[in-house]
């Protein structure tokens, strides 16, 4: 299933799990043959695939690639959130990056499978309609400034290369396609178009296993992830060496309780010796880096330089041991019980400057004025790529 790279073969896969899945065992391969160094095998994910050929001809001046600027999956959901909320501008939603991101992966979704947006856009529905405006402002907006969406990469890509044959040698001479369940209108035309230009195009077909279905109800979530974790332990008493693959549809909300179940019935010994040697199972989601205790207190430190925060996120810095001095820890944590006492609900600077000051932790209130100083000082606007710099600064004025 490997590519040869002797034959300029390229395997692209469906997704980001299975590429890093194949490339492991690739590598494994490689070291039960007793190498010690070997070539890289060229297994990309689909969007890698599409990014690497354009950037590729972006290197070459004279095409028009050249001069477009590339629209990332963040760029564009900034552009949406700006037009959810001018749209709510007079009843502002709660979740307005949610709303957007959901608008964006929806006309997406209409663009893979080739829609009629003009009859959607006389739908009865209001959302349909504004999905359709946002969807067009976004690309005409994206036209005028010679910006090109990421999920427009593919169409852009091929017209250079449909135009300007030198460009061709950047392309694999064949491209086996992996995990592609299910193909959209859209992505058949894009590798019909790579066919047409001489690119031998295939399907990987996933060999047939006999399968059983089984539904078992459970009372809740949380009954749920106690009845997997001990079906994995029995089917791993049956076959220690095979692999298991759980699908939990809200991974995010769930991945904590679930890890929790499993611990306990694959190394119920970690609950009590502390063992801190790998565990046999993985999660295919990362944990969103700003849920770590270090970012989490520095992002909260930072929306107090124009925002109200909630007093269980006040409350938290009181006890944080990344906010300078240490020696005053004792009377945070005495700050934090008279806030607790006073029952404020929520906390700007100014009030939580205020209480450090009327109870006892000058160094505190000091370095909380110190950052209210700097951030009027800083008050001019500046471009994006300063920013980083600037909050850089305010945490250390915080004596991060």
């Amino acid at each position: 299933m490997l590519p040869n790279r002797s034959e300029r073969s390229t395997l692209v896969t469906a997704s980001d799990r299975l590429s890093r899945h194949l490339l492991e065992r690739a590598a494994d391969a490689a070291l039960a043959a007793g190498k010690t160094a070997w070539e890289r095998p060229d297994i990309l994910p689909v969007g890698a695939f599409w990014r690497r050929l354009a950037g590729e001809l972006q290197q070459e001046p004279g095409l028009p690639l050249a001069h477009r600027r590339v629209l990332s999956r963040n760029a564009m959901t900034c552009h949406w959130e700006t037009f959810v909320a001018e749209t709510f501008a007079d009843n502002p939603l709660m979740q307005t990056a949610g709303a957007a991101k959901t608008a964006l992966d929806a006309w997406q979704l209409c663009r893979d499978w080739q829609l009629d947006v003009t009859t959607l856009a006389n739908d009865p529905l209001e959302e349909t309609r504004l999905l359709v405006e946002w969807g067009r402002r976004f690309e005409e907006e994206c036209a005028q400034h010679a910006r090109l969406p990421e999920y427009a990469l593919p169409e852009a890509v091929l017209a250079a290369l449909e135009q300007f044959p030198s460009a061709r040698e950047h392309l694999p001479q064949h491209i086996r396609l992996a995990g592609f369940l299910e193909v959209s209108p859209l992505d058949s035309q894009r590798w019909n178009a790579l066919r047409a230009l001489g690119v031998t195009v295939e399907y990987d077909v996933a060999p047939q296993i006999d399968s059983r279905v089984n539904v078992l109800a459970c009372k809740d979530a949380r009954a749920e992830n106690t009845t997997v974790a001990a079906w994995v332990r029995e089917r791993l008493k049956e076959n220690p060496q095979q692999r298991i693959g759980i699908v939990v549809p809200d991974l995010g909300a769930r991945r904590a309780a679930l890890k929790r179940e499993l611990i306990d019935a694959l190394t119920p010994q970690r609950l009590a010796t502390f063992d801190d040697a790998p565990l046999p199972f993985n999660f295919s989601l990362g944990e969103p880096l700003a849920k770590r205790a270090l970012i989490a207190d520095a992002l909260a430190l930072l929306a107090l330089s124009n925002n109200r925060v909630d007093f269980t996120i006040a409350a938290r810095l009181c006890r944080s041991p990344y906010l300078a001095p240490e020696s005053e820890s004792a009377k945070r944590r005495e700050l934090e019980a008279a806030m607790r006492r006073d029952g404020y609900a929520e906390f700007s600077l100014g009030d939580w400057q205020f209480l450090a000051t009327r109870r006892n932790c000058p160094a505190l209130a000091q370095a909380l004025q110190n950052y209210r100083d700097t951030i009027s000082a800083d008050a001019v606007d500046v471009l994006p790529s300063e920013w980083a710099k600037r909050f850089s600064h305010w945490l250390e004025v915080l004596g991060w």
